[in-house]
């Protein structure tokens, strides 16, 4: 397959199609266990893909400066969904130190490979080695990890330790609004969604979450109704 790829590039070496190729084939190679057969071919090939996975292979490695600078040349050409993500991890990147970076890079690279526990895990590590007032950021990756890995509860379990330890972090109204939805989502949690955005359209109605906090807490009661 490497060889393949290779002869592609050498014919075709401006298709758009050489960057998702060589992702998916450096993907391959790190998850048998070949990360600098990964890393070597990726080195080589411009684009978004490779550069993210790039970047995920060097906060693997623990190279931060290097994974950072490859997830920035990523940012231009992946999905919106994606940049945010990635201006979040990059972010935190920037904040952290010592063994709550190196916890944080484990859990992102777990996260990137769809190994949701082992990511959730690896966070819980990096905020137990913050100070109390750095939390908020790393709990809010936290929901969005288990989001995407299908573990609402665990989400819910991440919004109510921002919302109930962290009254004033600027984490608080999406958090809150996410944690209304999966409340409300089930009879026996709606008073609590309903009491939680009632508080956060009382309490912050400057934020720009607000009108969709509007909009759900209508759509819970209209079902209550």
């Amino acid at each position: 397959m490497r060889e393949s790829l290779l002869a592609f590039g050498r014919e075709f070496p401006d298709a758009p199609q050489l960057d998702e190729l060589t992702m998916t084939l450096a993907v391959q190679l790190d998850a048998g266990g070949d990360r600098e057969g990964a890393r070597s071919l990726l080195a080589g090939v411009a684009g978004p893909r490779s550069a993210l996975e790039r970047g995920y292979l060097f906060l693997a490695s623990e190279e931060v400066e290097q994974g950072r600078e490859a997830l920035q040349e990523a940012l231009a050409g992946v999905s919106p969904g994606v940049a945010t993500e990635l201006i979040a991890l990059l972010d935190l990147l920037d904040r952290l130190e010592g063994e709550a970076l190196a916890a944080f890079m484990r859990s992102a690279v777990f996260a990137h490979q769809r190994r949701t526990e082992e990511a959730l895990s690896e966070l819980e590590l990096a905020v137990e080695a913050v100070p109390l007032d750095g939390r908020p950021p790393l709990l809010a990756m936290g929901a969005r990890i288990a989001d995407v890995g299908e573990a609402p509860e665990q989400a819910a379990v991440f919004r109510e330790r921002i919302v109930r330890d962290h009254p004033y972090a600027a984490e608080v109204p999406e958090a809150t609004l996410e944690l209304a939805r999966f409340q409300g989502a089930t009879p026996e949690g709606v008073e609590a969604a309903i009491r939680l955005l009632e508080d956060l359209i009382l309490g912050q109605p400057n934020s720009a979450i607000v009108p969709m906090a509007r909009r759900e807490l209508q759509r819970i009661q209209s079902g209550v109704d």
